[in-house]
């Protein structure tokens, strides 16, 4: 049975997974392989100022709607995220053989976002690996209707499933 093109790293808040998203794009990149999409990338170490920053380019997208110190809510900037898509939209027609799609988050779990890219990638054959934190997994699981490979962030399997999604891609 082949191994699922679409994985997920699932994590709780306060985790920082982009680190772990960066070490996997590291090793594979210092195998010769190519690896695009995006990763988020926090301002001064914290979440005041959040960016995608796309792997391949250094190009850095702001997502994130600076209201002030007493704003409460998501504070995701739609337009921002939309806006990085080219980023992705470029990986896929290079045909990278690994896409990062930073997360599956509250637009994506909305049907908006960067999700319809998520398809995108695997209609072309192309491994995907994303985060997804707790309260998007309902929503994720929906997604991918059984068709995508959970991870834990702490799992030590997360290189074997790279090898082989990219193997199995090929």
């Amino acid at each position: 049975m082949p191994i699922p093109l679409l994985t997920a790293i699932k994590f709780q808040r306060g985790v920082n997974v982009d680190d772990q998203l960066m070490h996997i794009c590291t090793q594979l990149s210092d195998k010769g392989l190519i690896v695009g999409g995006l990763i988020q990338e926090n301002s001064c170490g914290d979440v005041s100022g959040v960016q995608l920053v796309d792997i391949r380019s250094r190009q850095k997208f702001d997502i994130w709607e600076n209201r002030g110190l007493q704003a409460s809510g998501c504070r995701l900037d739609e337009a921002g995220l939309l806006g990085s898509a080219k980023a992705i939209e470029q990986a896929i027609l290079d045909r990278v053989d690994m896409l990062v799609i930073n997360r599956f988050g509250r637009a994506e779990s909305e049907g908006k976002g960067l999700r319809d890219y998520f398809a995108q990638a695997i209609d072309a054959g192309i491994p995907v690996l994303t985060g997804v934190r707790a309260p998007y997994v309902e929503a994720w699981q929906q997604f991918h209707g059984g068709m995508a490979h959970e991870l834990l962030v702490t799992d030590t399997k997360m290189e074997n499933w790279v090898a082989k999604a990219i193997e199995n891609s090929a």
